[in-house]
């Protein structure tokens, strides 16, 4: 896939919300495949495509999304949430 930067990002996008959801460099990685206006709309698209499993409170932090952590950390079933328990 070298030099075809719409299948690279295409291959992250399926990463991100495949096996590899959640995952933090996964993430950068596609991030970084898009301009500052497009990733807004890109973030927001991926938000909705994430499985009930995916780590989204380490995405939130990563992009300063705080109100939206602040709701998952409330939301959660106790004082420490367990990366485990999101599974279910």
């Amino acid at each position: 896939m070298k030099g075809d930067k719409g299948a690279y990002a295409g291959q992250l996008w399926e990463l991100a919300i495949g096996c590899e959801a959640g995952n933090l460099e996964i993430y950068r990685e596609l991030k970084r495949q898009y301009t500052e206006e497009e990733w807004l709309k890109k973030r927001e698209e991926l938000f909705e495509k994430l499985p009930r499993h995916a780590h989204v409170e380490e995405l939130y932090k990563e992009e300063k999304l705080y109100d939206r952590l602040l709701d998952f950390v409330m939301e959660s079933p106790g004082l420490y949430f367990c990366k485990d328990m999101q599974k279910s």
